[in-house]
């Protein structure tokens, strides 16, 4: 540590009143005309110091007697005649032997207790740092005790900052200084895993160097519920990782001996609300109250950093205010990109690809491979489409969160999930907008009781819920348009389960726009688990059609029976005033193939794999925005689409169409390519086998299985299953070569991609 003689002594007199004054009452003083670095005096024990930098025995001798003259005037007094008296000669670096000599010396000669130390030492007698770092290594780190990952090869040093000052080691440089830093993210990005990171750093550089490094105090705020003062934060977190020392810790933090590192400020619960549930700004003022003294009353030069999910408050600057901060810099951790991906997955994946589907967010991620869904090809198919890796991971992280509130049992969770979809979509929007009483009303409607302080706290860090932004009240929505998705594809298959009462869907949808593919696979997937087969799925959309509610609802229904692939379809269904996002006639199935759109808006209808003779939809007094792979209407369509009104019509190389006119390429190549055209451009997770073969000529069919051969051996596609069908799977690492290949100029690059 290169300081100098005075502001070593300024640092060490900081040091010895958190061990003997925390009050601040004492410190340098005068005795016999002569200042004194330290002198506390207790009812029991008189301590005096002298602090410094220098090695040699002169400075010893020196402040030796100036030690020794001190405690025999004090001896003096009859107040102390019985309590004990030490001196403290504290240096830098260790004592040198000359030095201990003469210290030794001086004590013999004048009877006196005198001590050599080192300031190392004399931090360990404050706090015992190697005790509290082992405690502390073998307790849990945050949200990174849920997720047990076999995989180490994590990165968390994407934040969005960018820059060599916001790398790990540059902002653990930073923490050393004094610096404060606010790392915010939404669920599952890895804000805990790089709060331990951060710790395990703090620690490295202060075991490399205890006289000059504070040592790290990571605390999760989870276990602080119900706290009022630093105080008791502090013991709480000594006994939870079974440290003993907890006054020293106290001193610790009051001396400026450690930087802080508090995870999880979303997860403090407050003892009791303040005025009403609507005032969460004062909730959350209150329930930090602890957390902000312990910042605000630290040392200035005591480096923190604080980490928490970027929904829990309405703006930065509440967030800054009530954690104390009215200096730091905010940071903020994002989902892996796909390169991330892979070096996350390093040595968890054995001789496989990662799926296409697969999300980027670390916790999910994390989640997949302790479950050893990422070992190995075999396991990796188990889930190779979205719906069942989706379904898997919204059971993972409502049960995590359970783990974290132990009132709230992962089921309640789930359905909180599913009743919070159903209410976006009255919204109108992918991901929508949820107010505190909707997700109060959600809650009751699932638990059958009012929210509680816990049940609060709960729902303001949702996971997959982020804060709307640019609003003034308390609104979330769901971070994740997939999250979204899936959690209604489970609520669809669960009201098909109970069509006539009991289920929100029973009733007439409050919106107009259906499913998008991702939650109608999620309800076929749900429903194939526990043994529901199509005919319940039209038995459900034909008592729909009895209560005349021709909905959006009716429209998923139809679109989950088809998904199953009924044997026998008799009925006609009509969906009226519903908004649907896109429509591709040769892969719909029987069930929507015999409905009429009445006054409907298609965004886009693509009729590019059509052929004479297929059955297709009617839609009548509709507005189609576009009508793919075709320059104009096909004549055997003509009396499908009634009054309809189309506003374009799009016949370019990306539509099945127009890849099969391509005479410039063999039957077999043009095949393949429709083939990658529709694993590739459609939102979701791949194509039924069955579906590849739809808009084809008879000639054209027969090169569709040697097609498959060759791209599921050259990698490109991938298979799995769902029920007794076979899904042909895009991969990852070839969709943008694949996207390349399919845009008009460049199809010819269709025999160089399968090289």
């Amino acid at each position: 540590m290169d300081v100098s003689g005075h502001e070593f002594e300024v640092q060490g007199l900081a040091l010895a009143r958190s061990l003997h004054d925390p009050l601040g009452l004492q410190g340098s003083s005068m005795i016999l005309g002569r200042e004194r670095d330290g002198v506390f005096i207790s009812d029991d024990a008189i301590h005096v110091y002298e602090f410094t930098v220098a090695q040699d025995k002169a400075k010893a001798q020196k402040d030796g007697q100036k030690l020794a003259e001190a405690l025999n005037f004090l001896a003096r007094e009859t107040t102390n005649r019985l309590k004990s008296l030490n001196g403290w000669f504290v240096t830098l670096d260790e004592p040198t032997a000359h030095q201990s000599d003469a210290i030794r010396l001086i004590a013999r000669q004048s009877g006196s207790q005198l001590h050599a130390i080192s300031y190392a030492t004399l931090r360990r007698r404050i706090c015992d740092v190697p005790s509290y770092l082992a405690a502390r290594d073998g307790a849990p780190f945050g949200g990174a005790h849920y997720t047990n990952v076999r995989s180490q090869n994590r990165v968390v040093t994407h934040f969005d900052e960018s820059g060599d000052d916001a790398t790990l080691d540059a902002i653990v440089t930073r923490i050393l200084a004094g610096e404060r830093f606010a790392l915010v993210g939404e669920f599952g990005v890895g804000k805990s895993f790089a709060s331990e990171q951060v710790y395990r750093l703090l620690r490295k550089k202060h075991l490399r160097n205890p006289a000059s490094a504070p040592f790290p105090v990571h605390i999760n705020l989870r276990d602080c519920a119900g706290l009022r003062s630093p105080a008791e934060v502090l013991r709480r977190h000594a006994e939870e990782i079974g440290f003993v020392g907890e006054r020293g810790l106290i001193s610790a933090w009051r001396s400026g001996g450690c930087s802080l590192i508090l995870d999880g400020f979303d997860e403090i619960i407050p003892n009791r609300l303040v005025g009403a549930a609507t005032n969460l700004r004062q909730v959350r003022w209150e329930a930090l109250s602890p957390v902000r003294r312990l910042i605000e009353e630290a040392p200035e030069s005591t480096g923190v950093f604080t980490a928490g999910r970027s929904h829990y408050f309405n703006t930065q600057d509440e967030m800054l205010s009530s954690l104390g901060l009215s200096q730091a810099t905010v940071l903020t951790l994002h989902d892996f990109s796909d390169e991330q991906v892979a070096e996350f997955l390093e040595g968890a994946v054995q001789g496989s690809e990662i799926p296409a589907w697969l999300p980027t967010r670390p916790l999910f991620l994390a989640n997949m491979a302790d479950a050893g869904m990422l070992d190995d090809l075999e396991a990796i198919s188990a889930v190779s489409d979205a719906a069942q890796g989706w379904r898997f991971l919204l059971d993972r992280i409502c049960a995590r969160e359970a783990s974290i509130y132990a009132s709230m049992p992962p089921e309640t969770i789930h359905e909180l999930l599913k009743t919070l979809a159903i209410r976006v979509k009255s919204r109108e929007s992918d991901r929508g907008e949820l107010n505190l009483a909707d997700m109060e009303a959600a809650f009751f409607e699932v638990s059958s009781r009012r929210t509680d302080e816990e049940a609060l706290q709960m729902l303001l860090r949702l996971p997959g819920l982020a804060v709307a932004q640019g609003r003034d009240e308390e609104v979330r929505r769901f971070a994740d348009e997939s999250i979204a998705s899936a959690a209604y594809g489970e609520a669809l298959a669960s009201y098909v389960c109970s069509p006539f009462q009991g289920h929100e869907l029973c009733e007439g949808a409050r919106w107009s726009t259906g499913a998008d593919d991702l939650a109608i696979e999620v309800g076929a997937a749900a429903l194939l688990d526990i043994g529901i087969k199509a005919g319940q799925v039209v038995g459900a959309a034909d008592y729909r059609m009895t209560q005349a509610n021709y909905d959006a609802v009716l429209l998923d229904t139809l679109r989950l029976g088809d998904a199953l692939e009924p044997q026998k379809v008799t009925g006609a269904y009509q969906v009226e005033s519903a908004i649907v996002e896109r429509l591709e006639v040769s892969t719909l199935g029987p069930l929507i193939n015999r409905t009429n759109f009445i006054s409907c808006l298609i965004a886009e209808l693509d009729l590019g794999s059509y052929v004479n003779g297929d059955d297709a939809p009617t839609f009548s007094d509709c507005v189609i925005g576009r009508a793919s792979g075709i320059a104009e209407i096909p004549p055997a369509l003509a009396g499908n689409l009634g009054k309809s009104e189309i506003e374009s019509f799009d016949e370019t190389i990306s539509t099945t169409r127009a890849i099969l006119a391509l005479e410039n390429l063999p039957a077999r190549e043009r095949v393949e390519l429709s083939i990658l055209h529709k694993v590739y451009a459609k939102r979701g997770s791949g194509r039924k086998d069955s579906a590849l073969y739809r808009g084809l000529s008879s000639s054209d069919r027969e090169h569709v299985g040697p097609a498959l051969t060759r791209l599921v051996s050259k990698g490109i596609l991938r298979t799995g299953g769902r029920g007794s069908a076979t899904i042909y799977l895009p991969v990852r690492e070839y969709r943008a070569d694949v996207l390349r290949v399919l845009d008009s100029s460049n199809a010819a690059r269709l025999t160089d991609l399968l090289s």
